[in-house]
Order: structure tokens, then sequence, then C-alpha cells
């Protein structure tokens, strides 16, 4: 009979040889498991980015482990149809955009005068006699050359959309934060009328019901390149809307 060393030896060359199923994280086994730990030290098994978009910061990478609160996209995003009632039940000029509800996390060019101050926006508009075309061109690249991060916001990355059923001239883009993935949806529509293209803005927050800021200060960054090519797109202040103001910056 072998001695007792040798049939050791034997024993574990058997066991090195015999192919073994991948291990699998026992359903019971905690954050802090030593198991645990040492099942994320594999290259192979490391948490992958949950960046939405390829041009996230790079330090998104960072909180890719933490939970994601993107928020289903709203189902009834683009041009109104003709005539339809807006929540006042009140015909809107043709074409509009959603108004907001009321919460102090997004801008419409939509909305009453007198009743949705904290939110409404005028349209903007692209120096007299530019055609559409031209002004759609405009928009497109001074949200392709948005820059994520810009004064602390959209550090997840943005993409561009263009439903196929939408009419020429609008857009959609989706904004994400960088820590816990909020997503901002952002609308911009040109249109022609009577005195010229002007184009119509909604940007609204998917999750909660304050902002902090951030769709100001996306539309503001986006106004501000505008006015840099001639543009009438005013800048959104305490001043011009001091209701979303002190409500998301008083808490």
């Amino acid at each position: 009979m072998p001695p007792l060393p040798l049939l050791l030896l034997l024993l574990l060359l058997l066991l090195l040889a015999t192919p073994t199923q991948p291990l699998s994280l026992p359903p019971a086994c905690g954050a802090a498991s030593p198991f645990r730990r040492g099942l994320l030290l594999s290259p192979f098994l490391l948490p992958l980015p949950s960046s939405a978009f390829p041009n996230a910061l790079p330090e998104a990478a960072s909180y890719a482990d933490r939970p994601k609160r993107r928020g289903p996209k709203p189902p009834d995003l683009g041009l109104l149809p003709n005539r339809e009632l807006n929540r006042y039940g009140d015909a809107e000029p043709t074409p509009s955009l959603r108004s907001c509800k009321g919460a102090p996390n997004c801008f419409s060019t939509t909305g009453d005068p007198e009743l949705d101050t904290a939110f409404l926006l005028a349209p903007w508009r692209p120096p007299p006699a530019t055609p559409l075309p031209a002004a759609v061109a405009a928009l497109l690249s001074v949200l392709s050359s948005y820059p994520p991060g810009q004064s602390g916001i959209d550090g997840g990355g943005f993409s561009l959309v263009t439903p196929p059923s939408s009419p020429p001239g609008y857009v959609q883009a989706t904004f994400e934060s960088l820590k816990n993935g909020y997503n901002d949806d952002l609308e911009l529509a040109a249109v022609a009328g009577d005195g010229g293209a002007r184009v119509l803005v909604r940007s609204s927050s998917r999750v909660g019901s304050l902002d902090f800021g951030v769709n100001a200060r996306r539309l503001n960054w986006i106004a501000a390149r505008l006015r840099e090519l001639g543009w009438d797109a005013p800048e959104i202040t305490a001043e011009t809307h001091p209701d979303y103001f002190a409500q998301n910056y008083s808490r």
C-alpha cells in the first residue's frame, strides 16, 4: 500500500485534473462575506460600467455598482396633435410640446402665461430670415457639442434621438446624471410661423419633484451657445423664474 503522503499527493492531482463547474454566489452570502470578496477579485467578475451612454465622463465607471434611477421614458413625448387640449382644457396653438405638471423639475414653452410662470419659457428664435433647415442644423450642431459634466451635471452622458415618426425639425435627447443615473428628457422642435422660425423647448426630469437646478443649467448652456450664433434664447435666472429657484435651492 502506498505511504499516506503519496496518497494525499495523488488525491490532490486528481482534484486538480477534474473539471469543475463555475462557482455561483450563495443567496445567503452577504456583501461583507470573504467568499463574495474573493469572487469579485476575479477580473472576469468585476462589475461592468452601467452608464447609459458612451460619452459619459470616465469617472462614471466608479459608480457602476450604484443602483440607477433612470425612470421609464415618458410615453407622451413629441409634438401635440392638432388642437389637442392642454391640462387647462384650452386648445394650444399648434404645433406645441407638452406642458409641465407643475413640479419645479421641468421647463416648457407650452403653458399659461399667468399660471405657469415657474416653468414657462419663450420659444427660442434664430436670426431673422433664417431658413428652417439652417435653424435645425444649428440646433444639432450645438447639441452634438454638449460637454457631459458641464456645471457639474449630466456626467452620465447623453444621447440624441430622432424618432422615425417625428416631423422634420424635432429632436429628442436623454441626459443622465453621473452617480445615481437620473434621466432627463429634452425636446426641441424647430417650426415655421408668420414671424419666422422658432424653436419649441421642453426639458423635464423623469424621477422626483425637484431637480436642484439641473434642467436650468442644461438649457442655459445650450441657449448661451445659440446666443453666440445670434439667436434670441434668454437665460433662465432667479429673476425670470423665482419660484423654480426658490423651491430648488431653499432645501
